[in-house]
């Protein structure tokens, strides 16, 4: 009887959720609209193109193709999509109870997995065409049945964490270095790393094969064979240039993946040259990072106007960015307060995996969201 009234706990957040979708009639800009229009081109039969009608690559395809999936087997609109992303966040949400009951126990796993659903960004989160929530459940699906296998060493099971490693890393490209998580979960369970090095590869094996056809489809469209998506160059020059540069020139005879060839070379000579800034620029993109959380507000715009005005974005924007400082806090007190367990390496083995981009590379505000999972699941451990 307990464990019932526990979970009907969660029918309050899932109807967050859902009100939020229904009263809140959102629509994309800038990069939501992006994949909206690529996901409806795919829909179509047309292929992955962007808004211009050019053959897309900048970005990684999983999130288009998974909201083309829903467009095609009902409509293109954006409603279809919110309720696509409402699906993703149920999956993340039941991936943070199971990752957290093997990991811990079921009472953690039950605290973390409802703050998760109460977490009020992934609430914003619906009604915006962004890959991040469906990145985040791949993700965590896949390290849960990862750490299955390593238990159990079941092939089976391993084949397929590493086929949801393969759309994770299709979905975006930063999930490739995720596998290493494999050995942290092998020492906390005292057992051969040998043995990991095996499931390892064997895991890295498949991800990459899933991600495979659309290295071929990449060197038929633009020449050049790229994993996933063409932007790393790209990525790399925006968050390691000189200020007197403000947008990068590119070269319209060249192709996608050249401009993106050149702009990661200019990147990587700025380093070079400039090492002690570019030490300093990977200590601000963590403050910028982590400073605040109020994209999912911004991205909603649109909708928090029209549906409860102007006045409703400073509330919100405050809910948001509470919640976020309050989940800090809540890590620093919990690593403080509570004994430290070995399998509490993997959760920060995790967070430092995925903090890596925006450290090296690029930052950005959104970048963090990836880590809330596993931060909640930190700041909830026994």
């Amino acid at each position: 009887m307990i464990t019932q009234a526990k979970w009907i706990v969660f029918l309050f957040p899932l109807a967050l959720h859902l009100l939020w979708i229904v009263f809140i009639p959102n629509e994309p800009i800038s990069d939501p609209y992006i994949y909206h229009t690529s996901a409806v081109s795919i829909a179509a039969g047309h292929g992955y193109i962007d808004d211009l009608g050019k053959p897309a690559g900048r970005w990684a395809p999983g999130y288009p193709f998974y909201i083309a999936f829903f467009y095609w087997l009902f409509k293109p609109s954006y409603s279809v999509a919110f309720a696509a992303n409402f699906i993703s966040t149920i999956f993340l949400v039941a991936g943070v109870y199971a990752f957290t009951s093997r990991l811990y126990n079921k009472n953690v796993a039950w605290i973390a997995s409802l703050l998760t659903a109460l977490w009020p960004s992934f609430i914003l989160y619906n009604t915006v065409i962004a890959s991040d929530i469906l990145f985040s459940a791949l993700l965590i699906w896949a390290l849960y049945f990862a750490w299955i296998a390593l238990q159990e060493k079941n092939l089976f099971i391993a084949t397929f964490s590493g086929i949801l490693f393969g759309f994770a890393t299709l979905t975006r490209q930063q999930a490739l270095v995720m596998p290493l998580v494999l050995f942290v979960m092998e020492w906390v369970q005292k057992k051969s790393i040998g043995k990991s090095l095996l499931f390892f590869l064997g895991i890295s094996v498949i991800m990459l094969i899933i991600c495979l056809p659309w290295t071929i489809r990449n060197e038929k469209v633009f020449g050049h064979y790229s994993l996933v998506s063409i932007n790393f160059g790209d990525a790399l020059w925006y968050g390691n240039h000189s200020k007197e540069v403000t947008k990068p020139f590119v070269d319209p005879k060249l192709s996608l993946y050249e401009n993106n060839e050149r702009l990661g070379h200019e990147a990587i000579r700025y380093i070079l040259d400039n090492p002690g800034t570019y030490f300093l620029n990977c200590l601000k993109r963590i403050y910028v990072t982590l400073n605040s959380e109020s994209i999912a507000v911004d991205w909603n715009k649109i909708g928090i106007k029209r549906a409860l005005g102007s006045g409703a974005i400073l509330p919100l924007t405050v809910v948001t960015n509470g919640a976020w400082f309050l989940l800090l806090i809540g890590v620093v007190w919990s690593l403080l307060t509570k004994i430290f367990q070995k399998q509490d390496w993997i959760l920060i083995t995790i967070i430092i995996l995925l903090s890596i981009p925006f450290i090296l590379i690029l930052g950005e505000e959104r970048y963090h969201i990836y880590l809330i999972p596993y931060l909640l699941i930190l700041a909830t451990r026994k």
